[in-house]
């Protein structure tokens, strides 16, 4: 055997794709459930795979846009790895910058919900529902191969793209047991998730709307499992931060009093608005407009002129 026939070759697209093809291979249904060893590298790979492609994406307009100062680039330092590279986030935002405004990437909170994941089973350690990684894993999946389709070959003019079809054609393959897996624990849920829309939060795990804010005294994911704790406590962990970095003037305010019932209330995407922000109490899911700007609570807002509750339009009429 000679050395030539030893050489690893996996250029860019393809390196992105093996990763797929491993993530596909490590949370597919076997003869029983994945091993927590498979679940833990599907994450890794799969956050990998993000990563690779979109930087893969980026080199086809210059290797330098795949650094993270592009104005210091250097060919021999980048041929050698010694570089800094873009984060996912800033990756996304220069692939429709610089290469393709049109480009489908996202939603967002599934690149995050994966990053975020990736962070803790790589850094922490942790405890994770295998339903939870099987859910998030496949919108991610479905969003990178129309982006490798759509936006990625049509700009690269490599001689691989018959090991690319391939491989893609296996990650096709390996995605849909996944699939069936998931949608047969979707579907008993679909009765308790009707028209409660307006109060169903995307998880911060498996990235479905499945998180129902119905006054239950714990607030948990109703296909993962994943549990936020009691109404207060799922808000702040909902908004990423917490009431003492707030107090201190760390961070924002972004938890509100619900003007209803005297809930938890923030701002966040639901069911019946995936992309946008839309305001729920978390203590019983009140109906609530919007936040007042006089009293500083969430409540119907009854002037929207001036972001005015009812009570605050009340009391300004009295004065006169």
């Amino acid at each position: 055997m000679t050395n030539e026939s030893k050489r690893i070759h996996f250029p860019p697209i393809l390196n992105g794709l093996d990763y797929l093809e491993s993530t596909v291979e490590l949370l597919g249904p076997k003869k029983g459930e994945p091993s927590a060893r498979d679940v833990k590298y599907g994450v890794l790979h799969l956050q990998a795979a993000v990563e690779t492609l979109l930087k893969a994406r980026l080199a086809l307009e210059g290797n330098k846009w795949v650094w993270v100062f592009p104005d210091g680039y250097d060919e021999a330092r980048h041929q050698a790895g010694d570089f800094a590279s873009v984060g996912w986030e800033e990756a996304v935002k220069r692939v429709k910058r610089q290469c393709a405004p049109e480009t489908e990437i996202g939603p967002k909170r599934i690149y995050r919900a994966l990053a975020k994941m990736r962070n803790r089973f790589q850094h922490l350690g942790v405890s994770e529902s295998h339903t939870a990684v099987e859910a998030l894993a496949i919108p991610v999946l479905d969003n990178l191969l129309r982006f490798v389709t759509a936006d990625l070959l049509p700009n690269d003019d490599g001689a691989d793209w018959l090991d690319v079809d391939r491989s893609m054609e296996r990650v096709r393959a390996g995605l849909g047991p996944i699939k069936e897996l998931v949608a047969l624990r979707l579907d008993p849920l679909r009765e308790q998730l009707k028209d409660q829309e307006e109060t169903t939060l995307a998880c911060l795990s498996c990235a479905r709307f499945t998180v129902i804010v119905d006054g239950s005294d714990t607030i948990t994911c109703a296909l993962c499992g994943r549990s936020y704790g009691a109404s207060s406590e799922a808000a702040w962990e909902y908004t990423g931060t917490d009431p003492y970095l707030v107090a201190k003037g760390r961070d924002s305010q972004m938890v509100y009093d619900c003007a209803e019932c005297g809930g938890a209330a923030i701002r966040t995407a639901v069911a019946s608005a995936p992309d946008r922000g839309s305001w729920v109490c978390f203590q019983y899911g009140c109906q609530i407009d919007g936040l007042c700007e006089y009293c500083g609570q969430v409540a119907h807002i009854a002037f929207e002129e001036a972001d005015m509750c009812q009570d605050c339009l009340d009391s300004r009429f009295a004065k006169f």
